[in-house]
């Protein structure tokens, strides 16, 4: 599988393009101990990426291919900069980018984590809290010793920066093959489709206090883009909030969410921190929602998806199917509102970036407009040109 290693060097240097099984041939440096001066050659990682979903700020990287699947370990236990009782890691899997059937056979990713830790660990917690899958660190898999390559602390903020910089951005679209379309999808239930607009396109006049704000419509995005935002390690917020327009749905007894009708967000992840976890629900002290605002974006009513947090990159899909909201006014509004955690204690920032496309829109059961999209998917592939770093709006 295609994958991504930038190294700590002297200079810093964009991604270097390898595949996952050549992973143990690549140069190697001893573990650091301290006093190591940087140079040319490659050997300490600064940074991976496997299908958008980036790791930096680890001790020790490991990446290993078994079946279909890329693997991904990663893990912090220098003794010098975690007391006993934080250290932790983490491991992906990654299967091969595939048709999902859940989405309208569009292409979509297939990635699971695990993530490991010690009962001190800061952000255990806020993980099990978000229903992230968090296990003892006497679990953690330790990869065998050809497998792992180590990072290195770089003490100057100016090369620190000069790294991050140099890195283009990448996107889990580069994986997506050339092929047959799509089989068509069929709408689970009659509802109504709000398209995510793109960024520089159609600010939304609702501004809650989230980072982006933008408009969703029927009328679908007149051209894609990134909505994308950095997060610092342990910070939380509002990153994203799509509203529709005044008198949109223009229903005053909004329909009760039940079996197949239900309140949904659909949205195309296509780069962030392998920290990083997001929805529209709460994590930590931010607050995602699905929300009922009125003509002036005041909350009436909001609820969260029935979903744990979200991680990685891919179309995720939050619902709330029990939600039987009060009747208000026509002049209310639809907005999904999403909340992030980068859930790192060190490193440096890490990406929620949201592309706005054909996968990324809020649903809900209003019945659905003459002419207008109906039941979220159709059955066009997803295709999307390489994303660039400079491109994402922070």
């Amino acid at each position: 599988m295609r994958c991504y290693v930038q190294w700590t060097n002297q200079e810093a240097a964009d991604w270097q393009e390898i595949d996952s099984a050549g992973w143990e041939a690549l140069p190697t440096k001893p573990e650091p101990v301290g006093g190591e001066a940087l140079d040319s050659d490659p050997g300490w990682v600064n940074a991976v990426c496997v299908q958008g979903v980036e790791f930096q700020g680890y001790d020790h990287y490991a990446i290993w291919h078994e079946g279909e699947a890329c693997w991904v370990a990663v893990w912090n236990d220098d003794p010098n900069d975690w007391i006993p009782g934080t250290l932790h890691g983490q491991v992906w899997r990654f299967g091969e980018v595939k048709q999902d059937r859940r989405i309208g056979m569009r292409w979509n990713t297939d990635q699971e984590r695990v993530f490991y830790s010690q009962q001190d660990f800061h952000s255990r917690q806020i993980l099990v809290d978000a229903g992230q899958d968090v296990r003892p660190w006497s679990e953690f898999p330790v990869p065998p010793r050809v497998r792992v390559k180590h990072g290195i602390q770089v003490q100057s903020m100016l090369l620190f920066g000069q790294h991050d910089e140099a890195r283009r951005g990448l996107s889990w679209h580069e994986g997506i093959p050339e092929g047959d379309p799509p089989v068509p999808f069929q709408p689970l239930h009659q509802s109504r489709t709000y398209l995510f607009n793109a960024p520089n396109v159609s600010d939304s006049d609702c501004t809650p206090a989230a980072t982006i704000n933008r408009k969703m419509d029927e009328t679908g995005q007149t051209s894609q883009g990134l909505a994308g935002t950095n997060m610092m390690p342990e910070v939380d917020g509002l990153t994203h909030a799509f509203t529709t327009e005044a008198g949109d749905p223009n229903v005053a007894d909004w329909p009760a969410a039940s079996g197949g009708d239900s309140y949904d967000a659909s949205f195309d992840v296509s780069a962030a921190g392998a920290d990083v976890t997001f929805g529209l629900l709460t994590i930590s002290g931010s607050a995602g929602r699905f929300h009922r605002v009125n003509s002036s974006c005041t909350t009436q009513e909001n609820w969260s998806q029935g979903e744990s947090a979200f991680s990685g990159t891919g179309v995720k899909v939050a619902t709330n199917t029990s939600i039987d909201p009060s009747s208000g006014a026509t002049g209310d509004r639809f907005q999904c509102l999403f909340a992030a955690r980068n859930n790192a204690t060190m490193g440096g920032n890490q990406s929620f970036t949201i592309l706005t496309n054909s996968s990324s829109f809020g649903m809900g059961p209003w019945e659905a407009l003459a002419g207008a999209p109906d039941g979220g998917w159709d059955s066009g592939p997803a295709m999307v040109p390489r994303a660039k770093r400079q491109a994402v709006a922070y």
